[in-house]
């Protein structure tokens, strides 16, 4: 569970995928879909924290 994009008024879980920085750090990102049939937007989010 998550509360990524919890201000989105429409959230679909659309992909994940794990990346490591030139530095080094990890972070897990989020895809999530938003937004109104016919007018779908996407976005992105990382965490880059265990949990």
């Amino acid at each position: 569970m998550t509360s990524a994009g919890k201000t989105l008024t429409f959230r679909e879980p659309e992909g994940m995928a794990v990346y490591r920085t030139a530095a080094g750090q990890v972070r897990l990102f989020l895809g999530i879909g938003s937004g109104t049939a016919g007018d779908r937007r996407s976005n992105l989010f990382y965490k880059n924290v265990l949990v």
